[in-house]
């Protein structure tokens, strides 16, 4: 829990992190965000309130889930055909 919610952070800190310098204590409230979410047990606070949206986004990754694998199979399939060439000019 605590990993998944620090990827976000650190996420939203590399998006947000340009305008960083324009907020007071930007700096000082992401230590005391990561203090809390470690220590304190925040991301066991935390996690029940952003849980439904990242179900939604696994819903959206599983509509795409054939299409990869179409795609995954076609590239290997690219590759086989390849090696068995280079493996015959040899």
């Amino acid at each position: 829990t605590f990993w998944l919610l620090f990827g976000l952070f650190d996420l939203i800190c590399f998006v947000t992190g340009i305008l960083g310098f324009l907020i007071p204590f930007y700096d000082e409230a992401k230590v005391g965000f990561l203090i809390f979410m470690g220590a304190f047990g925040g991301a066991h606070k935390i996690y029940p309130i952003l849980e439904p949206f990242l179900l939604q986004g696994d819903e959206v990754a599983k509509k795409y889930e054939p299409l990869l694998e179409q795609h995954a199979k076609r590239l290997r399939d690219m590759a086989e055909a390849k090696a068995k060439e280079l493996g015959k000019q040899e």
